[in-house]
C-alpha cells in the first residue's frame, strides 16, 4: 500500500519506510528487505532512526508510537494521545522522544515511556514535530496553519506547562508574522497590512479589530525570531503580558460644520481618554489636539472643537479637490491609538465679508502649481578630526546638482528650489553660478532652511531631504531616537551629554517636527549614514541589517509624516568610505538609478523618462548590496513607503539632465603604505602619514579624483606602496615598490630630493602614471 514516511539511517547505509499497510520496513541500499516491523493494526504514519542508528521509532493511526531495535523487537510502546499519531522524532542526544497527534498536542517522552510534557496550544491537528539541532527547542506544525516554537528546558517533576516561545504564521509565499505569548511580534511589511489583534470591549459589548500596525510602538520587535533563538547579540525588550488591553475611547460623533470646525465627542472605554492627533491628507498636523489641562487631577476633554482654518496650508487649494481629515484617538497611557477616522472636506472659495468680491484669501483657492523643494545636507568636517569623513560634503553637493538637473526638466525654474548645506568652504563646492543655494551645515543653519520652506510650501508641493554623514541611535525601546550629527560634534562620546545633543545633533523627533511643519504632502527622506560605534548588529547570521532600535525610530517618523524613507547604513567610518566610486554607495546607487531606473511615459508623440520615487528607491535598495560585495560593513538599505500613498515623480531624465547628473566611474583603490628608514627600521620621516594625507586630498576631488584612498591594510584588488629610504647628504633616496594583489611588485623610480613635500608629490605622480 502507499508509503507514508521515509528516513535514512545516520550512517547512510540503510533506509526505513512506513506504509499504509500497517508496517515499517528496513532496507539496504540495494533494495533488499532487512527487517519488517509488524504489530500495528492501522497505518504507520511516521518513522525515524535514533541518532546512533541502533533503534527506530514508528508512529501510527492507532494513537501510539513504538520504539524498536533493529531486529524488529518492540522495546517500548508510547501511549497517551487521544487520536492518531502523525509525526515522531528523536532528540539529538537520543534520550527523548517527541510525538505529534491529531489530538492537537505534541508529547515529550523519556525512553521508558514516561510522559514528560504535553505541548498544547494548537487549534487543530499537529502534523509535524522536530527538535532543533542542539535539542534546546521543539518545533510543531499544525493544520491550524501555524508553527510553534517551544523550549525543552523541563524537568520530570516540574508541573508547569511547557514554555511556548513563539508562533510562526505564513500568510502567503512572501508575507509572514512571528508572535510571542506576551505580545511581541515581528512581521513582513505586507503582513502588517493584513494582520490585526481582536479585543473585546466589555463596556460597549463589541469586538475591536486593532491593526497589528497600531501596536508597533509597544510590541514590535524587529528580528524577533533570531533573538529568541539566540542568533543575535540583541536581547528581547521586556513588555507587559498581553492579558488585557487599555483601549482607546470610542468616537461617538465626528463632523465638520459649515464654518470649517471639526467637532468631536469621545466616550471612554476601559483605557481612559488620551491625546487626539489630527491628520490632513495623511500628514500629522497636530500631535496633541486635546491637551491635558494644567491642574491637579486634570483629565482630557471628551468634547473637542478644532478650527481647521489654522491648517489651511495643508489643504488642497483647488475647489475640485477633496481633502481627507483624519482623527486618531489614544488611550490615556498614550500607547494605543484608534484606526484613523476619516472625514471628507472640500474648501469653500473665499469671499469678502458683505459682498461678492474677493477677499484677502481669494488667491489661495483655485490653484494647482506644485513646487519641488530639495534640501541636501552633508557633513565631512566635524569638530576635531576623529569623526571627519571624506564623502559627506561632496555627496550632498552631487545630490543637489542631480536634483537640480532632473527637477529643471520636470518643472519650471520658479517651481524648483534646491538648498545644499555642507561643511566645505563656500568657494570649493562648485555651485557658484548655479541656481543651487549653498549654506553652512550647522544645526541652526539647517533649521533655518526648514523654517524658510515651511513658510513658503503648500499642500501640493514636494519636499526631498537628503542627509549624509554620521548617524547614531540613543535610548532604549520606545524612547529610541535617531540622531544626525552636525559639524560641531567632536566625538560620539559627546552625545552622552543631553545639552550637546540638543545643541549639535538633530534627533528623529526634531526632524519629524520640522517635516510635519512643512505643508507639502509629498515628502521624501534619504539617509546615507555612517553609524559610529556598533549601531549595526549582525542580526541574521551574516547579513548586515539596521539595528532594531533604529528601525523603530525611523518607522515612527514614517508613520507620523507619511513620507517615503530610504535609509542606508555602514557599520563604521572605514566601511562607509570603502568605495571605489569615491562616494557613499547609497548615494552612488541613487545617482546611477536616476540615469537608468526611469519609468517611460508617452507625452503626445514623445517618450518621456520619468524618475519615480518608488522605482528609484527600489533600484537603490537592490543595487547597494551588489556594489558592496567586498565591503563587510555595508548593509541593505531600509526602505519604507506610506501604506496608502501612491508613488510620485521627482524628476525627468532628458539629455541635458543625463549629462548633468554627477556620477563617477570606478576608480583604483589605494590602501595604507609601509615605509622604513634603512638605518633605524622605523618611519622616522612619517612618510606613510604624509602619503596618506596626499591620497586623502586626491580622494576629496570626488568625480575628478584619479584614485580613492581607503584607510585599511587589506582590501580586495587594492594597490599599496612599500619601501625603504635612506637620508643621504644629497637628500632622501627611496626604494619604492607598488604592490597589487598577487602580481609581481612594480619598481617605481623616484628622484632623490631633500624636500619631503616634493618627495610625496613625486610618489603620487608616479603612482598615478603606473596605475591603469
Amino acid at each position: 500500500n502507499g508509503v507514508t514516511s521515509v528516513a535514512f539511517s545516520p550512517n547512510g547505509q540503510f533506509i526505513l519506510t512506513g506504509s499504509r499497510d500497517d508496517t515499517a520496513i528496513l532496507w539496504d541500499l540495494e533494495g533488499q528487505i532487512i527487517k519488517t516491523f509488524e504489530g500495528y493494526s492501522n497505518i504507520v504514519t511516521s518513522v525515524a532512526f535514533s541518532p546512533n542508528g541502533q533503534f527506530i521509532l514508528t508512529g501510527s493511526w492507532n494513537g501510539t508510537a513504538i520504539l524498536w531495535d533493529l531486529e524488529g523487537q518492540k522495546i517500548k510502546s508510547f501511549e497517551g494521545h487521544s487520536n492518531e499519531v502523525t509525526s515522531v522524532a528523536f532528540s539529538p542526544n537520543g534520550q527523548f522522544i517527541l510525538t505529534g497527534s491529531w489530538d492537537g498536542t505534541a508529547i515529550l517522552w523519556d525512553l521508558e515511556g514516561q510522559k514528560i510534557k504535553s505541548f498544547e496550544g494548537h487549534s487543530n491537528e499537529v502534523t509535524s514535530v522536530a527538535f532543533s539541532p542542539k535539542g534546546q527547542f521543539i518545533l510543531t506544525g499544525s493544520k491550524d496553519n501555524t508553527q510553534k516554537l517551544w523550549s525543552t528546558t523541563v524537568q520530570l517533576n516540574d508541573a508547569s506547562k511547557p514554555k511556548e516561545l513563539a508562533t510562526l504564521v505564513a500568510i502567503d509565499t512572501s508575507d509572514w508574522i512571528v508572535t510571542t505569548p506576551d505580545g511581541l511580534f515581528d512581521a513582513s511589511p505586507g503582513a502588517m497590512n493584513w494582520m490585526h489583534y481582536s479585543v473585546f470591549d466589555q463596556k460597549n459589548r463589541e469586538y475591536l479589530a486593532i491593526e497589528l500596525e497600531q501596536l508597533k510602538a509597544r510590541y514590535y520587535e524587529p528580528g524577533l525570531l533570531q533573538k529568541i533563538l539566540g542568533n543575535t547579540n540583541e536581547g528581547l525588550r521586556p513588555v507587559e503580558n498581553f492579558d488585557t488591553v487599555a483601549l482607546y475611547p470610542k468616537i461617538k460623533l465626528a463632523q465638520i460644520d459649515s464654518t470649517g470646525t471639526l467637532q468631536l465627542q469621545l466616550s471612554e472605554r476601559n483605557g481612559g481618554i488620551g491625546k487626539v492627533s489630527l491628520f490632513i491628507n495623511g500628514k500629522e498636523v497636530e500631535e496633541e489636539a486635546n491637551p491635558l489641562p494644567r491642574r491637579e487631577n486634570a483629565q482630557r476633554d471628551s468634547s473637542i472643537q478644532i478650527d481647521l482654518s489654522k491648517y489651511r496650508n495643508y489643504l488642497f487649494r483647488h475647489p475640485d479637490s477633496t481633502n481627507t481629515v483624519s482623527i486618531r484617538v489614544y488611550n490615556e497611557a498614550g500607547w494605543l491609538k484608534s484606526p484613523a477616522f476619516n472625514l471628507e472636506y472640500q474648501v469653500a472659495a473665499a469671499r469678502s465679508r458683505g459682498g461678492e468680491g474677493t477677499g484677502n484669501n481669494s488667491s489661495w483657492t483655485g490653484k494647482f502649481d506644485p513646487k519641488l523643494y530639495v534640501i541636501t545636507i552633508g557633513t565631512s568636517d566635524y569638530s576635531g578630526t576623529k569623526l571627519d569623513l571624506q564623502y559627506g560634503d561632496q555627496d550632498a553637493t552631487m545630490m543637489a546638482r542631480a536634483f537640480q538637473a532632473v527637477g529643471t526638466a520636470l518643472l519650471e525654474a520658479d517651481s524648483l528650489e534646491v538648498h545644499c548645506l555642507t561643511t566645505a568652504r563656500a568657494d570649493s563646492t562648485g555651485l557658484e553660478g548655479t541656481p543651487i543655494a549653498w549654506h553652512n551645515a550647522g544645526k541652526n543653519d539647517i533649521r533655518s532652511v526648514f523654517d524658510k520652506i515651511k513658510n513658503q510650501a503648500k499642500a501640493e508641493d514636494i519636499v526631498v531631504v537628503y542627509l549624509s554623514g554620521h548617524g547614531v541611535t540613543q535610548g532604549g525601546t520606545d524612547q529610541t531616537l535617531f540622531y544626525y550629527l552636525t559639524k560641531d560634534i567632536a566625538s560620539e562620546d559627546a552625545l552622552s551629554d543631553p545639552a550637546t545633543r540638543r545643541a549639535y545633533a538633530i534627533s528623529s523627533e526634531e526632524l519629524t517636527d520640522w517635516l510635519k511643519a512643512i505643508p507639502a504632502l509629498k515628502q521624501v527622506l534619504i539617509i546615507d549614514a555612517c553609524n559610529s560605534g556598533q549601531i549595526v548588529e549582525n542580526l541574521t547570521g551574516g547579513t548586515k541589517a539596521l539595528n532594531s532600535s533604529q528601525i523603530r525610530a525611523l518607522d515612527r517618523m514614517q508613520d507620523r509624516t507619511g513620507m517615503f524613507v530610504l535609509s542606508g547604513s555602514a557599520a563604521d567610518k572605514v566601511s562607509y568610505e570603502a568605495s571605489e566610486y569615491g562616494q557613499g554607495l547609497l548615494t552612488y546607487a541613487l545617482l546611477e538609478g536616476m540615469r537608468s531606473a526611469t519609468r517611460s511615459v508617452t507625452d503626445g508623440k514623445e517618450m518621456v523618462k520619468m524618475i519615480d520615487v518608488m522605482t528609484l528607491f527600489q533600484y537603490a535598495r537592490d543595487r547597494v548590496p551588489e556594489l558592496a560585495t567586498s565591503i563587510n560593513g555595508i548593509q541593505t538599505p531600509m526602505l519604507g513607503f506610506p501604506s496608502r500613498a501612491a508613488s510620485f515623480d521627482i524628476g525627468i531624465l532628458n539629455d541635458q539632465a543625463s549629462v548633468a547628473i554627477p556620477i563617477t566611474k570606478g576608480k583604483p583603490i589605494m590602501i595604507r603604505s609601509t615605509f622604513l628608514n634603512e638605518a633605524t627600521y622605523r618611519d622616522d620621516l612619517r612618510l606613510a602619514d604624509s602619503l596618506e594625507a596626499a591620497f586623502r586630498e586626491e580622494t576629496k576631488k570626488g568625480a575628478d579624483a584619479d584614485l580613492v584612498y581607503v584607510d585599511v591594510y587589506d582590501y580586495p584588488n587594492a594597490y599599496s606602496l612599500g619601501g625603504f629610504y635612506r637620508q643621504r647628504a644629497d637628500g632622501i633616496a627611496l626604494k619604492l615598490r607598488l604592490l597589487h594583489g598577487d602580481e609581481a611588485p612594480v619598481t617605481l623610480e623616484i628622484p632623490v630630493t631633500e624636500d619631503l613635500e616634493k618627495l610625496v608629490k613625486l610618489i603620487v605622480r608616479a603612482v598615478k602614471k603606473e596605475i591603469p
